[in-house]
């Protein structure tokens, strides 16, 4: 079961200082403004430079990565999915062309109201998960029920970067569409 979207908080997890908690609104607005979304499940990945394995518990090994499905799930898609959607479930993690960068499936599926999308960026005041940073991007889900990915830029080489299942790997804000469009 993937993990639910939880509210963002304005105390940034319980770990902003007192002062900032008390004093700066700016600070906690940006903190509470949104959601966490958390990785569906603990995996760890490894880029060698040129090449990204890829690893989970229920694993005994290191695999390359090209895309991965999550477990025993592209058959519980097509079970329930229309006729015309069978047979494209979307995977869970995706190495994409450009060197150490990773695609990832939250496991949400998002829509928004018309006008409105969903800002997808790293979570606002919290500290970071080692060895890797989530490109920002806007998906407009008001006009399909979207999957919620996001890219990662994995940051170092030759050393495994557990991605963790408890600590916000995004947080995702409403924002109307107006404010982002060209005029």
């Amino acid at each position: 079961s993937v993990p639910k979207p939880e509210r963002a908080d304005r105390s940034g997890m319980g770990i902003l200082p007192t002062r900032a908690y008390r004093y700066c609104d700016a600070v906690t607005t940006a903190s509470g403004f949104g959601w966490h979304i958390f990785a569906p499940l603990e995996f760890s990945l490894v880029w060698d430079g040129i090449d990204v394995r890829w690893t989970m518990d229920a694993l005994d090994d290191w695999l390359p990565l090209g895309a991965a499905q999550f477990p025993e799930f592209a058959g519980l898609f097509d079970s329930r999915a229309p006729e015309d959607m069978q047979g494209y479930s979307p995977p869970f993690l995706t190495a994409i062309q450009e060197p150490g960068v990773v695609q990832v499936w939250t496991g949400l599926m998002a829509r928004t109201a018309p006008g409105w999308s969903l800002l997808l960026r790293s979570p606002a005041n919290l500290p970071r998960q080692s060895g890797f940073e989530p490109y920002e991007g806007v998906i407009e889900t008001d006009r399909w029920f979207l999957p919620v990915f996001t890219n990662i830029r994995l940051t170092r080489t030759d050393t495994p970067v557990a991605i963790s299942g408890d600590w916000p790997l995004l947080q995702a804000q409403p924002i109307p569409q107006a404010a982002y469009q060209d005029s």
